[in-house]
């Protein structure tokens, strides 16, 4: 939002500037960053931190299991002679 903009704003609604400027979308993140790393050096956060990463960590595995079992189907679908439409779906032709 531009200065003009801000100031045509706070005329019309009588909130300050100064207080506009700080409900800035970059002024908010700014704010939470903040508030973030200091939650993340708190035992508090770290604790969520460590969550966090087991659950990620479970989330790439299943992904990864999950690519292994599409490449292992697909290749057993063309060993069969089977055609794919999707890489998932496979149909046989007569």
């Amino acid at each position: 939002m531009s200065d003009a903009e801000l100031a045509t704003l706070s005329a019309g609604t009588g909130v300050p500037i100064k207080r506009l400027q700080e409900m800035t979308t970059g002024a908010t993140m700014a704010r939470m960053s903040e508030r973030i790393q200091e939650w993340l050096l708190t035992e508090e956060g770290q604790a969520a931190l460590d969550q966090l990463r087991v659950s990620l960590m479970r989330m790439t595995h299943r992904a990864e299991a999950g690519s292994r079992d599409r490449e292992r189907c697909h290749e057993i679908a063309e060993r069969e002679g089977l055609k794919s439409i999707d890489g998932n779906t496979v149909y046989v032709t007569l």
